[in-house]
């Protein structure tokens, strides 16, 4: 059984109900407890990992915009050596630098959103713990009335916490699909252009063209101003 269905199956479980119908009571809730304890660890790891992993796309995302950065330096020192070719270059790689950071920026909300929804479950969990340690302690003193209680039920109602994880199938899936954006953006340099690689080539020389524009003129305004102190 997986963490996931595990979680769903304590969240969406009634402990007093089961408690009631089962036919040895004090063993059922010394299960449930165990269950509920070896559950928690493995949420807290999983809750763990996704902080770890949280953690490296904001390295990344700081590593890139260095990168990001340097390169817009580049552009404005090959402007300003009258080497436009180089500047273009330059504002090249600066875009598809920015274009990965957008990639991990959606991953790293992707991954806030199922840690948030983990520690939600921590907390709930933790709350089915306190209530069944302390339904163990009531049970002892019953232990004997109980012994001849209905088999506990076959199933459990499973669908009061459907909702709330359909967002880690939403995680995963988005997880897939950013993993495969990033895998084409990193061939796009192998493949031939089709139509609308194309029209955004252009919109991109286009973009390229707009920050060279600026370049010059931020270049031809400070080139003035240092004329004019000069004078």
């Amino acid at each position: 059984m997986t963490i996931f269905s595990r979680i769903k199956d304590i969240l969406g479980s009634n402990i007093i109900h089961m408690l009631d119908r089962a036919e040895n009571p004090d063993k059922m809730v010394r299960l449930m407890i165990q269950e509920m304890e070896e559950t928690l660890v493995e949420v807290k790891s999983s809750a763990a990992k996704l902080i770890a992993e949280k953690k490296g796309f904001e390295r990344q995302i700081s590593g890139l915009k260095a990168q990001a950065d340097e390169w817009s330096r580049k552009a404005e020192l090959a402007v300003s050596k009258e080497r436009e070719d180089l500047a273009r270059g330059a504002l090249q790689e600066k875009l598809a630098v920015d274009k990965a950071i957008e990639g991990y920026e959606l991953r790293m909300e992707q991954t806030d959103s199922s840690l948030n929804q983990l520690q939600e479950d921590i907390k709930t969990l933790n709350g089915k713990l306190e209530d069944a340690k302390q339904r163990q302690k009531s049970i002892i003193m019953r232990q004997q009335s109980l012994q001849n209680q209905a088999q506990i039920q076959n199933t459990l109602d499973r669908t009061g916490s459907a909702k709330a994880f359909a967002k880690f199938e939403q995680y995963e899936q988005g997880i897939d699909r950013l993993e495969g954006e990033v895998t084409v953006a990193r061939n796009r340099g192998s493949q031939s252009q089709s139509l609308h690689s194309e029209i955004e080539e252009l919109e991109i020389q286009e973009d390229i063209d707009k920050q060279l524009a600026e370049i010059k003129s931020r270049i031809n305004k400070d080139s003035s101003t240092d004329d004019a102190a000069n004078v």
